[in-house]
C-alpha cells in the first residue's frame, strides 16, 4: 500500500497562485476605495435662490442663476446634470479647497444633479409665482408712497395664502422702518419671522431675522433683543447667503455685546463662506467689523494686515459711503 505523500506545488504553480492572490487582494483594495470614496457625500455649497425651501429645495430668481462650490480641486472632474440635460457650468476659478461654478438652470427643471468621479450631491428646484401685491408695492415705495404701499399690502394680508404672509409682513415692517416708527416695525418683523418659520420657509424667516437685527443694534442698542432674534434662528441654513447671514448677523451681535471669542469665530466663518461664493462686497462687510475687533482686543498687527489685504480689492460698485466704513 502506497503512503500518501505531500507533494509541494511546482514552482511556476505555486507563482501563479501567487499573482492570483495578489490580484484578489489588490481588486478588494480598489473596491474597499471605490466604497469609501461614495461613501463620503461630496461637499457642495450653493448659492442664488429667492427662496429655501425645507427639503431643501431652491426655487431660483428670474435670472435662474445658480452658483455651486464644490469641494474638488479640479473644475473639470464636475458634472452638472438639469433632469437630462448636461449644463456646462462657467469655472470662475478655485476658492480655498474648492472650485466655484456659475449656470444657468433651465426653465421647468425640477432637480440639479453635480457629481465628481463617484460623489454625487443633488437639489431640488421649485418655482413660484408671487401675488402681483408685491410687486405693485415695491413700485410704489419706489416712487416714494410708502403709505400707499403699505396700505396696499395690509388690506391683502388676510387674504393671502400662510406661505405668503411672511414676506406681506416683511414688507410691512420695512415700510414703517422707512417710516421711522421703530415699534411698529420691529413688531411686523418680529410677526412675519413667525409666519415664515409656520410656512417651513427658514431662510425667508433668517432674512427678516437680519433685518430685525439690525433695527435693534441701530435704535437703542437693544444688544439682549438682537441676541435672542438670532439665537432663535438655530436651524442650520442649507444655502451660501444664509450661511453667510447667521454667521455675520451673531458675529454682529456678539461685537456689540463685547464678546470678542465669538465675534471672532463668527465673522471669521462669514468671511470665509464669501470668499468661497465669491462675494466681496459680503466679504469685506465681515472682515471690516473684523478688522476693529481685532483692534479692540490689541491684535493690531493682524488688524493692519487684515485692512491691507483687502483695502485694494473693495468692489467698484460698493459706494462711497459703504467704502468709507471698509477703510476706517
Amino acid at each position: 500500500m502506497t503512503a500518501n505523500v505531500h507533494r509541494p506545488f511546482p514552482a511556476r504553480s505555486a507563482a501563479s497562485l501567487g499573482a492570483i492572490v495578489a490580484g484578489v487582494l489588490q481588486f478588494a483594495a480598489a473596491s474597499s476605495a471605490c466604497a469609501a470614496d461614495s461613501a463620503v457625500p461630496l461637499r457642495v455649497e450653493f448659492s442664488g435662490c429667492a427662496v429655501v425651501l425645507q427639503g431643501p429645495t431652491c426655487v431660483l430668481g428670474e435670472s435662474r442663476q445658480l452658483r455651486l462650490w464644490v469641494g474638488v480641486a479640479n473644475p473639470s472632474e464636475v458634472r452638472v446634470r438639469a433632469g437630462r440635460d448636461t449644463l456646462v457650468p462657467q469655472a470662475a476659478g478655485t476658492r480655498g479647497s474648492g472650485v466655484l461654478l456659475e449656470t444657468v438652470v433651465p426653465d421647468g427643471v425640477s432637480r440639479i444633479d453635480v457629481q465628481a468621479g463617484t460623489q454625487r450631491w443633488q437639489l431640488a428646484v421649485g418655482q413660484e409665482r408671487q401675488p402681483e401685491v408685491f410687486a405693485e408695492a415695491v413700485t410704489l415705495a419706489r416712487a416714494g408712497d410708502g403709505n400707499t404701499a403699505r396700505a396696499l399690502v395690509e388690506t391683502e394680508l388676510d387674504s393671502l395664502p400662510a406661505r405668503w404672509r411672511g414676506k406681506a409682513l416683511n414688507l410691512i415692517g420695512q415700510l414703517h422702518r422707512r417710516e421711522g416708527d421703530v415699534a411698529a416695525a420691529s413688531q411686523a418683523l418680529s410677526d412675519s419671522i413667525s409666519a415664515s418659520m409656520g410656512a417651513g420657509r427658514q431662510s425667508e424667516a433668517l432674512k427678516t431675522a437680519t433685518v430685525l437685527t439690525f433695527l435693534l443694534l441701530g435704535n437703542g442698542s437693544d444688544i439682549a433683543g438682537a441676541r435672542a432674534v438670532m439665537q432663535a434662528q438655530s436651524a442650520a441654513p442649507a444655502d451660501a447667503e444664509g450661511q453667510y447671514d447667521l454667521s455675520y448677523h451673531r458675529g454682529l451681535v456678539a461685537f456689540n455685546a463685547g464678546n470678542a471669542r465669538v465675534a471672532l469665530r463668527e465673522l471669521e466663518a462669514a468671511a470665509a463662506v464669501a470668499a468661497r461664493m465669491d462675494r466681496p462686497a459680503l466679504k469685506s462687510y465681515a472682515e471690516s467689523v473684523l478688522a476693529v475687533q481685532l483692534q479692540r482686543i490689541g491684535r493690531h498687527r493682524l488688524a493692519s494686515e487684515l485692512l491691507e489685504r483687502w483695502a485694494g480689492e473693495l468692489p467698484a460698485h460698493i459706494s462711497p459711503c459703504n467704502r468709507a466704513h471698509c477703510r476706517r
